[in-house]
């Protein structure tokens, strides 16, 4: 099973600069979530993250992410997902 300290490298943080949210979610939590979930589980969250989370706001950095950021994304997401009348 993979760890969060599994996939570090041996960069200190200030060499690598501050991590994005897209950063994360694909190099270290997806990994990580990889060896607990099925499959198609993965998958579609890999899918989710790449389409939808990583184009609206995977550039911001973590420190910088806000509940008013997360708010923005699921109404704008709810917008594209819902039944038009």
């Amino acid at each position: 099973m993979s760890t969060l300290n599994d996939t570090r490298t041996s960069q200190t943080a200030e060499e690598a600069g501050p991590t994005t949210l897209a950063r994360f979610l694909t190099d270290i939590w997806l990994p990580c979530r990889r060896g607990q979930l099925q499959p198609t589980t993965a998958r579609r969250y890999a899918w989710i993250v790449e389409n939808y989370i990583n184009p609206r706001i995977g550039h911001l950095t973590l420190r910088n992410v806000r509940t008013e950021h997360l708010d923005a994304l699921y109404l704008e997401l709810l917008k594209l997902w819902r039944p038009r009348r």
